[in-house]
């Protein structure tokens, strides 16, 4: 385990405006935790900003991708809502650089049982909070897959949501699920969220899947899919075996690259990030261009090559994925040295 130092920061005096960050979905598996630890240190590490990164997941998975083992944690998030209130440079662990972390403990599934009989139950979390706001800038909450507890109370002690999803189908519905709980959730109990963000994670931008699953989150008015996206990348796997942060890990990985955008999109210096991967000059299989094909279902596809977009080739159908004018097709080269023609459609994004 990793010696364990103080973190070393200083209370103000003055009322600060502590933006709070909660990472959910109902489903597992989509990079909740990635994404909060990397988010965390991404934001320590390039903003010089004050970071606590709260562990709300019983299973403790981002104190374990930073060193700590609950098993020798003296103070958790369990003792924050317990009401003990030692120094801030005694409650949090400090992996460095302006990154603090407040972890998990097992004793959390005993405080939700507890808490979560009571009426004001999930407004204890934001109540533990406030002594904090002042000592940081910025906090960033991992959450279980779930819409139990210890992802309601974490809701409605955040000002924003970043919503991990996956290439999958499931993390879609968890997506679903997530966002309707928070609509009766603001039935229920005030809250400061504001339009919640959507992050495509492990995106291959090489498969039309990747295109036609951004093309969906674009579609939705009650959430904002973020112009990043996280391209799947083992730098990310080979830093959570090293117990470290991305950025701590490897600076120059695509991962890094990748949540750097993510960091600069949240903090609104980047309005138009599209992270996307090596490009490859592509053109249509044997044929020029505007060669057609047909599919399984005797649907004829248009091939046209595009040079604007990142994406291999643009396929104009007028019976196509949820009715999309255009898509991705596999990736291939030109034969010719000269840049593809533009394309006549609207492509979409890789």
């Amino acid at each position: 385990m990793a010696a364990r130092t103080t973190a070393n920061v200083s209370e103000g005096t003055a009322p600060r405006s502590t933006r709070i960050i909660t990472c959910a979905n109902h489903k597992g598996g989509t990079g909740k935790t990635t994404t909060a630890v990397n988010v965390s240190a991404g934001l320590a590490v390039l903003t010089q900003q004050r970071v606590l990164l709260i562990d709300c997941d019983p299973r403790g998975h981002a104190s374990l991708a930073l060193g700590i083992d609950m098993q020798h944690v003296r103070y958790s998030v369990t003792d924050l809502l317990m009401g003990v209130r030692p120094e801030v440079q005694a409650f949090c662990w400090d992996p460095g650089a302006k990154l603090h972390i407040l972890p998990a403990h097992a004793t959390l599934t005993d405080v939700e049982r507890d808490l979560g009989r009571r009426v004001d139950g999930r407004l204890q979390l934001q109540q533990a909070l406030q002594p904090l706001l002042d000592a940081f800038d910025v906090m960033v909450i991992d959450t279980p897959p779930t819409l139990g507890f210890w992802t309601q109370a974490p809701l409605v002690a955040s000002t924003d949501l970043l919503v991990p999803v996956d290439m999958g189908y499931f993390a879609f519905a968890g997506m679903r699920q997530l966002l309707d709980a928070i609509a009766r959730l603001r039935q229920e109990v005030p809250l400061t969220l504001t339009t919640p963000h959507i992050l495509l994670t492990k995106c291959d931008a090489r498969t039309t899947l990747s295109a036609h699953v951004k093309a969906l989150l674009r579609e939705r008015g009650d959430a904002e899919a973020l112009h990043t996206v996280i391209r799947v990348n083992v730098a990310l796997a080979r830093a959570q075996m090293a117990r470290q942060s991305i950025f701590a890990y490897d600076r120059t990985s695509r991962g890094a690259q990748d949540y750097q955008h993510v960091v600069e999109e949240l903090l609104g210096h980047r309005r138009a990030v599209v992270s996307s991967g090596t490009v490859r000059r592509v053109g249509p299989r044997g044929g020029g261009q505007g060669a057609s094909k047909r599919t399984r279902a005797g649907e004829v596809l248009t091939q046209t090559p595009c040079s604007r977009w990142c994406s291999p080739l643009v396929i104009e159908r007028s019976n196509c994925f949820r009715g999309l004018s255009t898509a991705h097709d596999a990736p291939q080269r030109w034969n010719a040295g000269t840049p593809p023609p533009s394309c006549t459609s609207r492509p979409l994004a890789c």
